[in-house]
Formats: C-alpha cells, structure tokens, sequence
C-alpha cells in the first residue's frame, strides 16, 4: 500500500501536469482516494485487506473500489511526458511487495 500512497502523493502535488491525473480531479475523488489511504495506514492494511473491507459493504456501485482500481493502473502505468518530480518506481514496488 506504500507505493500506492507514494504515487497518491505524488498526484496531490502534480494535480493539473497530464491527462493521466484527470480522473481523481472529479466528485472529490482525490480525497476520498486520501481517506482510503489513511485508513489504511492507521490500521495497517494491505491493498488486499481495503479492496476486501471495500467488497463486505456489499454495494454493488461502490465508487471506492473503482477508484482504488483508477489508483492502481495509474500508478502501474507509464507516465506519458517527461517532467519533475521523479515518479515512484515500479520496481520499487516490487521491493516492498515480492508477491506482486
């Protein structure tokens, strides 16, 4: 979950750099994303354990779920550009999360 947080930083302070980032700009999807994250942390969950809290609500248009997903094909997506700050390495993720 911290590389997920990484790149959720990341996209809080590079908000308005590319199209890659347009999806979290709508419906206060940024903070809720934030949220998301900070629960997380406080009670030391895995992104398995969120998406798993997220599924028992058993609402079938959980708009968390969906942005969790957006989440994670950003941040395993190639930025399109070049521009600083560095972006959090995918390889990185691998490091934290060897089952990945």
């Amino acid at each position: 979950m911290s590389y997920l947080d990484g790149y959720l930083t990341l996209i809080e302070n590079q908000l308005g750099l590319g199209e890659i980032y347009l999806p979290f700009r709508k419906n206060g999807a940024l903070a809720r994303l934030r949220r998301l994250s900070d629960v997380s942390r406080e009670k030391q969950w895995t992104y398995e354990q969120l998406i798993d809290h997220e599924v028992a609500t058993g609402d079938p248009y959980n708009e968390n779920l969906a942005l969790l997903n957006r989440l994670v094909v950003a941040a395993f997506s190639p930025i399109v550009g070049s521009y600083s700050p560095p972006t959090p390495r995918l390889e990185q993720a691998f490091v934290e999360r060897k089952d990945l």
